[in-house]
């Protein structure tokens, strides 16, 4: 064996035997350059193996020569068992610098790739993380000059010694017959296949034989980034080869299938969110629905708390949250785009639901897209607020939606009673998660504050402006000028997990408000007061015993005021008011949206203000109407029975 140096070791085989004069001609070009030269190759020909290795003959090494810089073996295997054996037995387990199949008397581009001895030559040693590269002329006469190849060959094999090539990848260089070269093309594979490949004989002895040969067809002879347009057209062609041969771009189509047999014991749920909200009412609706049918599985237009539970998610709610009518007047390709990719992924996966949360506007259309055109049912957890406006879909969702699952006590008679239209009362799921962080959270406030950097010897104010950039634009301006008036307070911003923090920089800026991100039910847990949005915050402020007023910016602020008084059939705004059926929240929205308004209501609720205590007496009433119902738990267990029943009836 040669000695160790710190000489380049190459090690080369081929599949036309030890004694075929291209892989002599290889040793030739190479030798003078200076590198250590080990030459394992079979005892005789072995075209076609490709990575074929020996599983049931026994093999022999035989050693043939060793001349200065060149040693040469040879064995009765596969040209992979001459990598394997030189590897494992005549250099005892080091590893060459780089490994060379070659030169190779014949063409082995377009799909001879695959069947070649010569590239699996490189492909063994690409396996092995060894740089590796197979040379192949096109000439198929054992006698033909080879010589010019040599500037080429050299060349390629001091780059890739220099340079290595990258974990799984090898070379398949091809040399035109001919004896001299227009040049060198980087190529890909040609897409081609061999015809007319078996020919039949008669033996003596009366029985049939067949002979392997064929006639290759290319099937894009006019593609010029091929392999074989560049060696037909006298170029050397190098194409770059991977060993991972996974069509990535059919890996989801195929998950699609829908390949596994129906089982009552494992469902597929695809659910569709849109905002900050739901994307966590939905998680844990996932987790529950996971306890209730332990083979679920989870499709989704989510977000990162969805994600965290697990299943596959198509869209970020982010892509599709546009709140507003120039918004979403701006964005409607894209909103349309994502409606359309939605309707045929639900399509194409074939769940045993699609569950809608809240999100009405784009939530609704996909109840309709399956009503219409599929059998799946479609179920609605967190109602559309239609008490509240657009009164009129109630139509829709008596047609498309299959059943309807309500987490506010006072929707039961504006469905059952006004619409006649049965739904389920679960319970409320910020209750429940307000309740269930209560429960584990210990934090004091000092170490709130300096976790989150903030002054210890100030009470806290905060701002919850919203989950939408539109929301946030309108309100959290006011909401600033209010709260900085009482200066022995500081204001703290709720950081919505959907908002990227340099979109609250030119709010802030120039002001004293500290950002809290992802962090809101602490907030809630150490803040004196709050001004809020209308929308889920409000209750979960009321639920942490945060006297808050409402704030909400209204284009046309009078005119909303005399629609509200007089066509809004809805009396309230926030969900606090709703749930106890009357004020005991201030709502300051369209003409009571100003500055002043807003700063006395702060006042009031502030400590020793004339409206704190009757508020949080208020927020007593509404915690008793939600009651104690784990809302997800619940809704879970609805929504599996019913969809076992579907299940029993087909």
């Amino acid at each position: 064996m040669m000695s160790n140096t710190d000489i380049p070791l190459i090690l080369i085989s081929n599949d036309d035997g030890y004694m075929a004069p291209g892989i002599n001609a290889l040793v030739d070009m190479l030798a003078p350059t200076g590198v250590r030269l080990l030459v394992c190759a079979p005892d005789g020909p072995r075209s076609g193996y490709s990575c074929a290795f020996s599983s049931e003959l026994p093999l022999r090494l035989k050693p043939i020569s060793r001349k200065d810089n060149v040693e040469i073996w040879a064995c009765n295997g596969t040209p992979v068992d001459c990598v394997k054996l030189a590897i494992d037995r005549i250099l005892g387990g080091k590893m060459p610098d780089m490994v060379i199949g070659g030169i190779n008397h014949g063409d082995n581009s377009t799909v001879n790739n695959h069947y070649s001895g010569t590239m699996g030559i490189a492909k063994e040693g690409c396996m092995k993380y060894i740089p590796s590269v197979a040379f192949s002329s096109c000439y198929y006469n054992h006698d033909a000059d080879l010589s010019p190849l040599a500037p080429y060959v050299r060349a390629i094999v001091a780059k890739v010694l220099d340079g290595g090539l990258p974990r799984g990848v090898c070379l398949n260089v091809n040399f035109p017959a001919r004896q001299e070269f227009k040049g060198v093309k980087v190529c890909r594979m040609t897409f081609g296949r061999w015809v007319n490949e078996v020919v039949a004989d008669h033996h003596p002895r009366g029985y049939d034989y067949y002979w392997m040969v064929g006639n290759y067809l290319n099937d894009e002879p006019s593609a010029e980034d091929t392999d074989q347009w560049a060696l037909n057209n006298g170029y050397v062609a190098i194409t770059p080869t991977r060993l991972d041969v996974t069509a990535y771009e059919m890996m989801e189509t195929i998950s699609n299938w829908n390949l596994e047999p129906a089982n009552p014991t494992r469902m597929k749920y695809y659910l569709i969110v849109g905002e900050a909200s739901g994307d966590l009412h939905a998680s844990h609706l996932m987790s529950s629905l996971a306890k209730a049918d332990a083979g679920a599985q989870f499709r989704f237009i989510g977000g990162d708390m969805m994600r965290a539970v697990g299943g596959t998610m198509l869209r970020h709610y982010r892509e599709l949250a546009y709140m507003g009518f120039v918004p979403v007047l701006l964005h409607l390709r894209t909103i349309f785009r994502n409606m359309a990719l939605c309707k045929d992924d639900i399509v194409c996966w074939k769940p045993d639901v699609v569950i809608l949360v809240d999100y009405p506007g784009f939530n609704l259309d996909i109840a309709k897209f399956l009503h219409a055109r599929t059998s799946i049912p479609v179920y609605y957890y967190i109602s559309p607020k239609i008490w509240a406006w657009k009164e009129w879909r109630i139509k829709a969702i008596k047609r498309d939606v299959d059943s309807l699952f309500s987490i506010l006590p006072f929707e039961v008679p504006f469905f059952e009673q006004k619409h006649g239209y049965p739904i389920n009362y679960v319970g409320n799921p910020t209750a429940d998660e307000v309740r269930s962080f209560k429960e584990s959270y210990n934090e004091t406030f000092g170490e709130f504050c300096q976790r989150n950097g903030l002054q210890q010897d100030k009470p806290v104010i905060a701002l919850l402006a919203g989950s939408r950039k539109q929301e946030i634009k309108d309100n959290l301006p006011m909401m600033i000028r209010a709260a900085e008036q009482f200066t022995d307070y500081q204001m703290v911003l709720a950081g919505a997990p959907s908002i990227d923090p340099e979109y609250y920089a030119p709010f802030i800026s120039g002001t004293n408000v500290r950002v809290v991100y992802n962090d809101t039910y602490a907030l809630l847990s150490h803040a004196t007061a709050a001004l809020v949005t209308s929308g889920t915050a409000t209750l979960e402020t009321a639920l942490f015993g945060v006297p808050q007023a409402v704030c909400y910016r209204t284009p046309l602020p009078r005119l909303m005021r005399w629609a509200f008084n007089h066509i809004i059939k809805c009396r309230y705004i926030s969900l606090v008011n709703l749930i106890a059926d009357r004020e005991v929240v201030p709502e300051l929205f369209a003409d009571r949206f100003t500055l002043e308004v807003i700063s006395s209501h702060l006042r009031d609720i502030l400590p020793g203000g004339s409206a704190r205590e009757a508020m949080l007496s208020g927020y007593g009433e509404v915690a008793d109407k939600l009651g104690n119902t784990v809302a997800p738990d619940n809704a879970a267990e609805l929504m599996v029975n019913q969809l076992k029943q579907i299940r029993e009836r087909l």
